[in-house]
């Protein structure tokens, strides 16, 4: 597909998928198998290809067969890769293991992006059984509950834009037209805005929740023709920042987006050889890679590395394009300095991250993968790692002289070195420990009970809080008088005294959405869902003595998880803004990040930390106003924690990082 031809006057005519290339191929070619019974041997590019044509920006990249797939991959992302085998849709992790298969059979439309991932969902684009340039349906898929369903309202809609080209973020769906581009609102299931196309622009992918990035023909410094550009749109003011300056007989091809950049097949008249673009979005610098004609782009991962498929072969190949890998130990930042922020180290896992960063007593950094445990030193060294496949869902929580992994049917103490002290086995999820005075772990679990155990992981009491087929117990919390409270799954608010001995229940008409958090001079504060028989959640803050001071209601979509500072104020996101209650309940200010999410981490001088969907890292002062921010170029990143000295420790899908604040 070629874009901005001057000889073209139809648009559309253009138009050819990459599915439509690997029927082309596969016709004048046939296929490998078959070459190869004629005494043929396909030919795959070389890691070391001789360009054509080399300037200061062209980059010869090393290319890595990375994965074999059972059928063409149609997507990806940092943790997951679909593809489609036969006409089964098929998402797995990025080691090929399955991790989700819808049970129905998908024809995706003959559209550029036809399946998209964001996130933990898996955006479908389907196709007629009998003709798939017709548009059926959109389904979405929930690759956590492995649950999919089809977008009524957004089908509607859709079906009165034919052809339609579909781009998908956390929040929005972007649908394009001849004639205009329809924002529709995922959330409220709605329409948002509806932008008149001045010029043909079509979407690639979102750089924010309020800007998308794609290719269009425009005109640039008084030209009379129109030249295929790189650009972003912003949704609220409907303007283009346009952010290359292409000649007219330049053609762009297929195009992704992704960590901030845009990477687009790229051709011109004077030279008869295949390039591809690479546009950084912020710093608007363009490089090209050469002898990659063969390779449809997949996707750019948040390590800079691009994933794509070679035609007429089933699987990835990969190149890095930025950055140093593989990032086994901690390894200086190139990022440049973001204000008063600045990165110290980051260090790469070989499997995606389970956890957040926790931050120990002694400056122990522990994070989790799904295959093993990882001590970090305070400058990213390593300490030592713990190997276990049976490490999904665990947490760390760690004293000065023992480390404890509560995982999916254990509890597990280790000492400082990393070797295992003793573990209680019952089968059954951890959730916790938290620490009383005198050293009990306590911790509740998913069959509805909160134990206690001593130091040496024996049994002192057992408390049953709630019963059933779907009975839970919180992680635990300690009050400054020892005083234990649990959250059961049936929205029941559970005050124990060090003992074991029940205090009081403060009961609501809702369900368990995450753990309690002790609120300093107030007492608890915790979130239930589905309140009184609805849909919306509800955030309590309850006394010492089992009285609520406030409540207050959130959206549908508000998280499960809020933090609290020491002068009492809470705070909380609903994905779209953070906002501060104070301890009257009455909220004192909000600061917009588009999909921000727990978890909030406060510091010591009351500056809150948060993660949001754009890449960005914020810290929020006492006021509500931005002190900085730093871009991971990530939509995984998320906060762990704070050190004592004030770095700021985060990750995203596979690696830690650690931010050095200036004061």
């Amino acid at each position: 597909m070629q874009r901005g031809k001057k000889e073209a006057t139809d648009i559309t005519g253009l138009l050819r998928t990459r599915h439509a290339n690997r029927c082309i191929l596969f016709a004048l070619c046939c296929t490998p198998f078959a070459l190869s019974l004629l005494g043929c041997t396909p030919r795959i590019p070389s890691t070391s290809v001789e360009a054509r044509r080399h300037d200061k920006n062209s980059v010869q990249p090393k290319v890595v067969k990375e994965l074999e797939l059972p059928g063409d991959a149609l997507a990806g992302d940092d943790r997951y890769v679909v593809n489609l085998k036969g006409s089964k849709l098929q998402v797995r992790d990025r080691r090929g293991k399955l991790v989700f298969e819808p049970n129905r059979e998908f024809r995706p439309l003959s559209v550029e992006r036809p399946v998209q991932l964001v996130g933990n969902r898996i955006y479908i684009v389907e196709g007629s059984p009998k003709d798939d340039s017709t548009f059926e349906r959109v389904w979405i898929g929930d690759l956590a509950k492995k649950r999919l369903s089809p977008l009524d309202e957004l089908n509607r809609l859709v079906r009165k834009v034919p052809p339609p080209e579909l781009c998908f973020s956390s929040k929005y769906a972007a649908i394009a037209d001849e004639k205009k581009l329809v924002i529709y609102d995922l959330a409220l299931r709605r329409v948002s805005h509806v932008l008149p196309r001045k010029c043909w622009f079509e979407p690639i992918g979102w750089t924010s929740d309020t800007k998308i990035a794609g290719i269009g023909c425009v005109k640039l410094r008084g030209r009379k023709v129109t030249a295929p550009n790189v650009g972003v749109l912003d949704i609220k003011s409907g303007r283009f920042e346009w952010c290359t300056d292409f000649d007219p007989d330049v053609g762009l091809g297929h195009a992704i987006a992704g960590q901030g950049h845009v990477l687009a097949e790229y051709s011109e008249p004077s030279n008869d050889h295949d390039r591809q673009c690479i546009v950084e979005l912020r710093s608007r610098k363009v490089s090209f890679l050469d002898g990659m004609a063969e390779f449809t782009p997949l996707f750019l991962d948040s390590s800079g590395i691009l994933h794509s498929e070679l035609l007429g072969y089933f699987g990835l190949w990969k190149m890095r394009l930025w950055g140093k890998g593989p990032l086994g130990p901690a390894v200086p930042s190139e990022r440049p300095v973001q204000g008063r922020v600045r990165q110290k180290w980051a260090v790469e896992l070989t499997h995606d991250l389970e956890t957040d960063p926790y931050v120990g007593p002694d400056g122990t950094v522990y994070v989790v993968t799904e295959r093993e445990c990882i001590a970090l030193r305070s400058d990213g060294s390593k300490k030592w790692r713990l190997r276990k496949s049976d490490l999904q869902f665990c947490s760390v929580v760690a004293t000065k002289e023992t480390v404890y992994l509560a995982m999916s049917d254990r509890l597990r103490a280790l000492a400082r070195d990393g070797t295992r002290l003793w573990q209680w086995i019952e089968g059954i999820e951890v959730w916790g420990p938290a620490f009383g005075h005198d050293g009990t772990l306590l911790f509740g679990d998913g069959h509805g009970h909160l134990h206690a155990l001593s130091e040496g992981g024996k049994e002192k009491w057992r408390r049953t809080l709630a019963r059933g087929e779907n009975a839970a117990v919180s992680a635990p919390v300690v009050g400054e008088d020892g005083i234990v409270y649990a959250l059961s799954s049936s929205g029941a608010l559970h005050a124990f005294e060090p003992g074991g001995r029940s205090k009081w229940v403060f009961r609501t008409q809702g369900q368990q959405a995450g753990d309690p958090i002790l609120v300093p001079g107030l007492g608890v504060a915790f979130i239930v869902e589905e309140f009184d028989g609805g849909s919306s959640s509800a955030l309590f803050v309850v006394d010492g003595n089992g009285r609520q001071r406030w409540k207050k209601m959130l959206p549908a979509e508000a998280p499960d998880r809020v933090s609290a500072s020491k002068d009492g104020t809470v705070y909380y996101g609903d994905g779209r803004a953070l906002h501060a209650v104070n301890e009257r309940g009455h909220e004192e200010w909000k600061f917009h990040a588009p999909g921000c999410s727990p978890p909030l981490v406060v510091g010591r001088n009351g500056t809150v930390y948060v993660a949001s969907d754009d890449g960005n890292i914020y810290a929020i002062g006492r006021d509500g106003k931005r002190e900085w921010a730093f871009n991971t170029m990530s939509d995984g990143a998320r906060v762990g924690g704070v050190g004592r000295d004030g770095t700021v420790y985060g990750r995203t899908w596979d690696t830690v990082f650690a931010l050095h604040v200036k004061r």
